[in-house]
């Protein structure tokens, strides 16, 4: 049979490896059985290569919750942070303390998640977050009577002067709701993080969800339908608030000090404490605050005590809509990501530490191999790139360091117990008093995020490129299988972790950036490289497309040079650029493969792209001049 046209069926094939190998790696061949299962041979390579290494990937994966690698390396570290702390912090010897220890407070709120997860009540976080002392949300006090079965009796109107605006808006947008009323960024001033307030845009209400949110809350149809239809009202006001406000001011901008703040508007410092705490500010910081006048504009628009309270829902649905997405519907993901320095040391003790002289070294020498391909690349200048270009990008390429386990420098207890300091204690008992405490401090790590860690809303779980540090981020998450492993057959290795290296490492040298650092590449985007992958199939991300592009070609550089001694594996007769091709395509086989978001193109797409315009792949899988797959005119950045 001729491994040209067709694969062996895997079980003859596993045959094959074991009179080709002897013995086998066992990884080796659940990665050739996942290549197998996924391959459909109703598509052919030279005419949808997509279809042709990933057609099956859904039928394969379908009992999966997963839709992606991406997610699910994420779902396995999530597996084996849990196993870790389950197993070396068992919930049966947790005590309470005097004063809990970094160590403690992320346990501690680990435990509460547990406690919780599959029964999430978001209502309940309304019983530690109140409109303000001694008050009670008007609408919750609706349900809670609602659901003692009791008549429907309006709520009390507060005594005037008790609620503060501000102080209410403050607290939320310190635990990360934003755009309601105040919209919050952070802004660098005089390099230090500062906090700037403006006035917000104004989205459209999603009706739907609205109306879902109220369905959870067991209201009766009618008193149902009259809530909504006053919160409705109150977003039309405030939409016309806005919209009056902006036709008849010009847009004032001006920094101003904490300590000036608190003369000259005391209910707008009420709002600034709330968000950045005393402890992390300097006698230098400042606020930048733009439409100055909106703020006294907007306390005096809701002083009327119905209005107030009305009000008062629309901010606590706001809030609760907030926390649905905020948790979805599996706690630990999102545990994992707030106290991610926490979780990620104690993953680093437990889990790295015992093998991190071999990970280290193995993770290091991939990398020397995928730099040193750049250099080969750069050295062809195939985008004739002046002497002062070309020094700018070695210089930015040798500037790139490793950061695994996206932790900082040196990290040690000390430190992480300085920088937990003022989270509170966390109850084993309170997920959400725990939860609102930990949303605020992660908010906070916009001022105080270490040097080379990526402090991201998201749990990251594939390299990543931070900018700022020049830093290649590698989370513990994508250290696992299919994407990597230390026994791993070094095709596969570099077929699929050093791709996603190499991507990132794209990602310092592609158009956007190249523009952005210098005006030596200001015409850049106007380059032939740059408009033939362009032309050839638009898209609105031309970044991702050269980084992948560019992977995979550093990637096949990379093992054919570095093991052109040993290029075929001992565990499969199929040629090994065949292999190394079908392993690559792993990285973009996902459940949905025509879906299209901000930053990519469609997985198609992507991997289509990559093999019509890479010249080996023609060859190996001989595709005919002219087939879809091997177009006369390739298009290439580096």
């Amino acid at each position: 049979m001729s491994l040209q046209r067709k694969w062996p069926s895997f079980t003859n094939l596993l045959l094959v490896i074991c009179l080709v190998s002897g013995e086998p790696n066992a990884i080796d061949v659940e990665q050739l059985e996942d290549l197998q299962l996924s391959l459909d041979e109703n598509f052919q390579a030279c005419e949808n290569f997509y279809g042709h290494a990933c057609g099956n990937w859904p039928l394969y994966h379908a009992s999966d919750i997963e839709s992606d690698l991406e997610e699910y390396l994420r779902y396995k570290h999530v597996l084996k942070f849990k196993s870790v702390l389950n197993q070396s912090f068992p919930r049966e010897k947790q005590t309470k303390k005097p004063r809990q220890n970094f160590i403690g407070k992320a346990v501690a709120f680990f435990y509460s998640c547990q406690e919780e997860v599959n029964k999430l009540d978001f209502l309940k976080y309304l019983d530690v977050l109140k409109p303000g002392p001694g008050l009670e949300w008007p609408l919750l006090e609706v349900i809670r009577s609602q659901q003692r079965h009791e008549p429907y009796v309006p709520p009390q109107i507060w005594p005037l002067g008790k609620f503060d605006l501000f102080a209410l808006l403050g607290e939320l947008m310190s635990y990360g709701l934003n755009q309601e009323l105040v919209q919050m960024s952070w802004v660098t001033i005089n390099d230090r993080p500062s906090l700037h307030l403006q006035i917000p845009e104004m989205a459209d209400v999603d009706r739907n969800l609205w109306r879902s949110v109220f369905k959870n809350m067991s209201l009766p149809t009618e008193v149902r339908r009259k809530y909504l239809g006053e919160l409705l009202k109150v977003h039309e006001r405030i939409q016309m608030l806005y919209e009056n406000y902006s036709q008849k001011t010009e847009m004032t901008e001006f920094q101003i000090s904490f300590a000036e703040l608190q003369k000259e508007s005391p209910h707008l410092y009420t709002l600034v404490d709330k968000i950045v705490p005393q402890h992390l500010r300097t006698a230098h910081d400042v606020v930048l605050i733009t439409d100055y006048d909106y703020f006294p504009l907007l306390l005096e628009h809701f002083q009327n005590p119905y209005k107030i309270q009305r009000l008062c829902n629309y901010l606590m649905v706001k809030f609760l809509i907030f926390m649905k997405y905020q948790d979805h519907s599996n706690c630990f993901y999102t545990i994992k990501n707030k106290l991610h320095l926490a979780y990620d040391y104690l993953l680093y003790k437990h889990d790295y530490l015992p093998q991190a002289e071999d990970l280290n070294w193995h993770i290091n020498s991939l990398n020397k191999k995928i730099y040193k391909q750049f250099g080969s690349l750069l050295k062809e200048n195939r985008l004739d790139l002046s002497a002062q270009q070309l020094e700018f990008v070695q210089e930015r390429l040798s500037n790139i360091t490793l950061n695994i386990g996206n932790l900082p420098d040196h990290i040690n207890e000390t430190w992480l117990e300085d920088y937990f300091y003022y989270l509170s204690d966390m109850d084993i008992d309170n997920f959400y008093g725990n939860n609102l405490q930990v949303l605020r401090h992660h908010q906070l790590e916009a001022l105080c995020c270490p040097r080379k860690v990526l402090c991201s809303p998201e749990l990251p779980a594939l390299p990543h490129y931070e900018p700022f540090s020049h830093a290649i981020i590698i989370p513990f998450a994508s250290l696992s299988l299919p994407l990597y492993h230390l026994d791993m057959d070094p095709l596969f290795t570099l077929s699929t972790f050093g791709q996603t290296l190499a991507h990132t490492y794209v990602q310092a040298l592609d158009v956007q950036n190249l523009y952005a650092s210098t005006p030596l590449f200001k015409d850049i985007q106007a380059h032939p490289s740059v408009r033939c992958l362009q032309l050839r199939e638009p898209s609105k991300e031309i970044n991702q497309r050269i980084a992948d592009l560019v992977a995979a070609r550093v990637a096949f550089l990379a093992y054919q040079q570095e093991y052109k001694y040993n290029l075929q594996p001992t565990f499969s007769p199929l040629p090994w650029q065949k292999m190394f091709f079908l392993n690559l395509a792993h990285f973009y086989c996902v459940k949905e493969p025509d879906t299209v978001d901000e930053l990519h193109d469609s997985p198609v797409t992507r991997l289509n792209q990559i093999a019509l315009n890479l010249e080996v792949f023609g060859e190996v899988f001989h595709c005919p001049m002219g087939s879809k797959m091997n177009p006369a005119r390739k298009c290439r950045y580096l």
